[in-house]
Formats: structure tokens, C-alpha cells, sequence
């Protein structure tokens, strides 16, 4: 029997820039798309998952792509595909019903081209 999801409609469930909070303590969630995506325990689960090591943790020198499952109620899994940038103290991920590390990745990295390249003031639209 398989864990994956039946119900999956879209190509992913919710996308989110995880960040630090101004005290730099805790990892939250700075932006997602869709708005109004509101299931708070995965929101929270993503905030904490970002962020394994803790937020003051992360000094490399080289991108991060990483992935962690999320099992709900019913033992049915998302996937959760995330990028760390090096001396950037966010993490981008996706949370899908799918399992398709390759693609994911490829959206995170364009994602994360399009955020670094836009001019300062502006703020990001998916």
C-alpha cells in the first residue's frame, strides 16, 4: 500500500521563505504562496524542519538542497524539497504530494535566481 497522496491536484501545496525572527532565535515563515494556505501545524513543521540545526547554524560556503517528509492523519506523506543559499539566513521550500526531487530543485534554484536579482525595494510575487 502506498503512503503517497491520492488527493494531489496541483503541483505543490504551498510555497515558503523561512527566516529567521528579528532576535534571530527562532525560524518563521516570511512569506508563502498561496496566501491563504492556513494549515498552521505544517507551516509550523516546515519552520522547524528549515532549520534542524537552528538558525544561528548555518555558515557554509555551499548551496544546500535537502528534502524531509511530512506524514499527516491519515499515514499519507508530503514531501518538502528545500534550499539553503550560502551567508543567507533563509531557506525556500515547497511542499508537494509528489515526490519529484529533480523538478522541485530546478523550480528552488530558478526561484532563488529570480529572489537574488530583484531589485531591493521590490517586494516578491509568485
Amino acid at each position: 500500500m502506498s503512503r503517497n497522496r491520492k488527493d494531489v491536484v496541483t503541483l505543490f501545496d504551498v510555497f515558503c521563505e523561512v527566516g529567521a525572527t528579528l532576535d534571530g532565535g527562532v525560524a518563521v515563515i516570511l512569506q508563502k504562496y498561496p496566501d491563504d494556505f492556513n494549515h498552521e501545524q505544517t507551516l509550523k513543521s516546515v519552520a522547524q524542519f528549515s532549520f534542524p540545526c537552528g538558525v544561528d547554524d548555518y555558515n557554509m560556503e555551499t548551496v544546500q538542497l535537502f528534502s524531509f517528509v511530512l506524514t499527516d492523519e491519515k499515514s499519507q506523506y508530503t514531501y518538502a524539497f528545500c534550499r539553503h543559499t550560502p551567508h543567507n539566513n533563509t531557506c525556500i521550500c515547497i511542499l508537494s504530494g509528489l515526490p519529484w526531487a529533480n523538478v522541485f530543485y530546478k523550480i528552488l534554484n530558478h526561484i532563488s535566481t529570480v529572489m537574488n536579482n530583484r531589485p531591493v525595494c521590490q517586494d516578491f510575487e509568485l
